[in-house]
């Protein structure tokens, strides 16, 4: 069966939506027309074999996956490509990677590697010396030696690590998620209860959007298969769960606990719940929601330090502003919780924020590990400085579309009411602070409140002493004007390298 980008793409966002979704919410969450999703339904239903059964549609409801029925059926195929399918050196890698962290701390060896992978022992050796180089940086450790071969490490990081390389390979190349490929790992009974457990949660009000959905599924799924094979949580947690923090997210999670346990059978500590308590406080993210001032005294303090270190050390004054912190309040309370209880979150856009954002995340990269040095923060991974990341590229952004011009002409009329017109409608945000005449250059007010000068005529012979950039544009201000312009102000206010 082969189905098209657009098809894997509905398929993945009715499974993860579990309930009714309407042709219109797919248009638009997939952007593509309605009539575009009722002929790939239609697709779906009628000519892809697998497929059929699996859609449910209800008139005046939409769309919805029949959960079973879809996981037995891609059960089926994923096992028949499974099988067809040939490793690259980097998949065989990270599959040997991430079955050493399951089997951990069980011993396998080379001789056993090389049979499961159908490779030679030199390339199994190999294989091996590449996880080491991974482990370099974390708390995990390849243990090699006669009486076997194994990954030996605390149970909450061996978890972690494990989620991270899963969601890695789960994750699609335009960010989505592949969750069909969640079968090469967990057998299906286990993620529909994992996935029935994130419905009740959702069905509590949570807002639980991507990345935090696949981060508490694949972390479910993860504790589920670890505690069958007897490994539990050690006792990492000296603190109660004070209630008062969020009761909500305690019940939840309680709740959850008492379902697992009786799901696999087993008696489970107390740490199980906390680790799983504060995962879902620190996966809760809500737009409108406020933060108070006492709970969020160590989140305004964080977001303050850094700011003015970025102010610092970009030369960026534009960053001390009032919609930036408040901004960043909502993601940094939680970043906080997830740095204090060892709680990782993939960001599918990490190399995409590196190429486009490369300046700014370096700098906030050097900043947090000085932090981190100085005590005054936990270790921040790259996931997690990509997204603030984002905030200061967007605080950034809007700093470069808010600039004071004044307009320069031959005479100051005419002309100048075309030119600012055009300048308004490529930059609404501007505020046209003047139009002048090039004689009257020197005369204008509070040059040190100006950032740029607008000008359709030479003005070497009148700027003096005058520092204020300058970009010579045409009366009617066209695309090459434009990219003019956006240079002039991007050097203006960025130090070298700062939008490369």
């Amino acid at each position: 069966m082969f189905l098209s980008k657009r098809q894997e793409n509905i398929l993945n966002y009715l499974i993860q939506a579990d309930e009714f979704t309407t042709a219109k919410e797919l248009a638009i969450a997939l952007n593509v027309s309605e009539k575009t999703v009722y002929r790939e339904i239609k697709e779906l239903k009628e000519n892809q074999a697998n497929c059929m059964g699996i859609i449910i549609n209800h008139i005046g409801k939409g769309f919805k996956i029949d959960y079973d029925t879809y996981i037995k059926k891609f059960t089926i195929e994923a096992g028949k490509t499974h099988k067809q399918h040939s490793f690259s050196l980097r998949e065989r890698r990270e599959q040997m990677f991430i079955y050493l962290l399951f089997l951990s701390p069980q011993k396998t060896s080379v001789i056993r590697l090389s049979e499961l992978y159908m490779i030679s022992s030199s390339s199994i050796l190999n294989d091996l010396g590449y996880i080491e180089n991974i482990l370099k940086n974390t708390d995990i450790k390849l243990e090699k030696g006669n009486q076997g071969t194994f990954l030996l490490g605390e149970e909450i990081h061996i978890r972690e690590l494990l989620k991270s390389f899963i969601i890695k390979v789960i994750t699609n190349n335009d960010y989505s998620y592949n969750l069909i490929s969640l079968q090469d790992y967990f057998i299906y009974e286990d993620i529909s209860f994992a996935r029935s457990l994130l419905s009740h949660m959702i069905a509590e009000k949570f807002c639980l959007e991507d990345p935090y959905y696949i981060n508490m599924l694949v972390y479910i799924l993860i504790a589920i298969n670890r505690i069958k094979n007897g490994n539990h949580l050690d006792s990492l947690f000296e603190e109660e769960i004070d209630a008062t923090i969020d009761t909500k997210s305690k019940k939840v999670s309680v709740d959850m606990i008492d379902k697992i346990a009786v799901y696999t059978m087993t008696k489970l500590n107390k740490n199980e719940m906390v680790k799983l308590y504060y995962l879902i406080a620190s996966s809760r993210f809500s737009r409108t929601k406020q933060a108070s001032m006492d709970d969020s005294r160590e989140c305004i303090a964080f977001i303050d330090l850094l700011i003015n270190k970025m102010v610092e050390k970009c030369s960026a004054p534009f960053f001390d502003n009032n919609e930036l912190r408040k901004a960043l309040i909502p993601h940094v309370k939680p970043l906080i919780m997830r740095l204090r209880y060892h709680i990782n979150i993939h960001n599918p856009l990490l190399d995409e924020i590196k190429a486009e954002c490369n300046f700014l995340f370096n700098i906030l990269k050097n900043i947090l590990a000085d932090m981190a040095n100085e005590d005054m923060c936990g270790i921040i991974g790259d996931d997690e400085i990509g997204y603030l990341t984002l905030y200061f590229q967007y605080s950034l952004e809007q700093h470069l579309q808010s600039l004071k011009v004044v307009i320069v002409c031959s005479t100051g009329i005419g002309t100048s009411h075309l030119l600012k017109g055009r300048i308004l409608r490529a930059f609404p945000k501007w505020k046209v602070v003047d139009i002048v005449s090039s004689s009257k250059v020197k005369e204008i007010r509070d040059l040190d409140k100006i950032d740029l000068l607008l000008t359709t005529i030479n003005l070497d012979s009148v700027m003096g002493n005058i520092t204020i950039p300058v970009v010579h544009v045409s009366a009617f201000f066209n695309e090459k004007d434009i990219d003019n312009v956006l240079k002039i102000t991007r050097r203006r206010d960025c130090p070298e390298g700062f939008l490369t």
